[in-house]
C-alpha cells in the first residue's frame, strides 16, 4: 500500500511541482522497504530455524 501512495505522490509531485508531495513520496517509500526488510529478515530467520 505505502508503494502505491509512494508511487501517486511522485505522480504528484512531477505533475504540480510541489515540494511537500516529493516529501511524502519519500516517506512512503521509505515505510515500504522498512516493511520489506522486517519481513524479509523474518523469513531467513524461520528459514534457518526449520
Amino acid at each position: 500500500m505505502k508503494l502505491f501512495k509512494s508511487e501517486n505522490s511522485f505522480s504528484l509531485a512531477t505533475n504540480r511541482q510541489r515540494g511537500e508531495d516529493i516529501v511524502e513520496a519519500i516517506t512512503n517509500l521509505h515505510d515500504y522497504w522498512k516493511f520489506y526488510l522486517i519481513t524479509f529478515i523474518c523469513i531467513i530467520i524461520s528459514c534457518l530455524y526449520t
